[in-house]
């Protein structure tokens, strides 16, 4: 699209809100990025987010204009208010898009009061939920109240799955006012391709093995361990299996002794964080993509909302492995796009892994399925086009919220 031609389809101005915002890594994070990199090829998009490490040389190559304040807290949000405020006098603003709705969801919450801007807020899982595991989320818990009047004063809610749109009902929002905008995938970045002997020749696998791949921060509820605890029983029929590891977090050195006390030092390795254009080659020397998420009773901290990764990895053409918890059967259709297994059970585990690794036909099939869905369901232009026509209805409201006439 030149140019000339994204000017003449630009049709209204938005915000984009969000203190989760590259270079900062993570699934919030990519899900503000894409929103904003395909809704300024139809609207006027500033994406307003909080410092980060390596942000001027990142925002120096978007398309948008890329507004950064102080990541301090009190602060940020003080500035935050006043740049929207001045905005809005000198334009005024369509749609406040909010990724999250702490702190973003809130202030325009109260912007809507004083300066009548409409905004929508994003919902994904843990974040809403509350709990007093760290001063933050303490802070959050203290403020459900607002949380709530956040949620409910928006023109729309934007949730990334089922399961979270159940969680908003049961806080009491409307079902109507929820949407369920699932997390997309780069089709452009991640899709099939041929392994790279380089790269396997870098972690010691030879032309017969096979690779187990899981991506994802190394947390408790993500599922590595169960992974490892299955694998025993799926070396006995997959001897020539390597169990890849890319990420890191706070779960590392019990996933490392784990696999020290289970003898399967020689079949894991934990590779680390993998920058995003590295990322797709793992996908593609994969032979199967596992990620058995679970739920942790008291640990509402640590849900799976959606699972980004199963579709990069379907995106590859990859079959793929999740949990039944959470968000997970939005992003995997069980015995369509991959397998859907109880995430406790390392005999579930183990049974899907072997069945994949022995039956390529399936999995081949499985994999191809899940292209298909991400081309033709879940690209981000597509996943766009449906916020685009919810942010125009909202854009073409009254003031006082009724369908504007004529």
């Amino acid at each position: 699209m030149g140019l000339g031609e994204r000017e003449t389809s630009v049709r209204m101005r938005l915000i984009i809100f969000s203190t989760d915002y590259p270079p900062l890594i993570g699934g919030i994070s990519t899900y503000s990025y894409q929103l904003a990199r395909n809704l300024v090829k139809m609207n006027r998009v500033t994406v307003l987010a909080p410092h980060a490490p390596g942000d001027r040389a990142f925002d120096a190559r978007q398309p948008f204009q890329t507004v950064r304040v102080a990541n301090v807290p009190v602060l940020r949000e003080l500035l935050c208010m006043t740049y929207i405020l001045w905005l809005h006098a000198q334009e005024r603003i369509d749609c406040i898009v909010n990724t999250v709705w702490f702190p973003c969801g809130l202030l325009s919450y109260y912007l809507s009061r004083v300066a009548s801007v409409r905004y929508v807020v994003g919902a994904y899982a843990s974040e809403m939920l509350d709990d007093n595991r760290s001063l933050k989320r303490q802070i959050k818990g203290l403020l459900s109240g607002f949380k709530i009047k956040t949620f409910l004063s928006a023109s729309m809610m934007l949730a990334v799955s089922q399961y979270t749109k159940g969680k908003l009902v049961e806080m009491g929002c409307p079902s109507e006012k929820v949407m369920i905008l699932n997390a997309g995938v780069d089709v452009g970045q991640f899709c099939p391709g041929a392994k790279a002997d380089a790269l396997a020749r870098k972690h010691g696998i030879g032309k017969g093995d096979l690779v187990l791949l899981s991506v994802g921060r190394l947390d408790l509820h993500k599922g590595h361990d169960i992974v490892l605890r299955a694998l025993p029983k799926i070396l006995e029929e997959v001897p020539n299996l390597i169990y890849l590891i890319v990420g890191d977090g706070p779960e590392r050195a019990h996933l490392q002794a784990l696999a020290e006390d289970y003898g399967l030092s020689a079949k894991v390795q934990i590779i680390g964080q993998v920058e995003d254009e590295h990322l797709v080659e793992y996908y593609r020397l994969c032979d199967v993509f596992v990620m058995p998420s679970r739920e942790i009773e008291g640990r509402v901290d640590l849900i799976e909302g959606f699972g980004m990764v199963f579709l990069e990895a379907n995106a590859c053409a990859k079959p793929v492995i999740g949990g039944l918890s959470g968000g997970v059967p939005d992003a995997v259709l069980d015995k369509e796009t991959g397998l859907l297994v109880d995430p406790t059970s390392p005999e579930e585990v183990a049974a899907a892994v072997i069945l994949l690794c022995k039956d390529k036909a399936y999995a081949d099939k499985l994999g191809h399925m899940g292209l298909k869905r991400c081309r033709d369901v879940f690209s981000w232009p597509a996943i766009c086009q449906l916020l685009q026509r919810v942010l125009e209805k909202i854009a073409g409201t009254s003031e006082q919220g009724e369908p504007a006439k004529g």
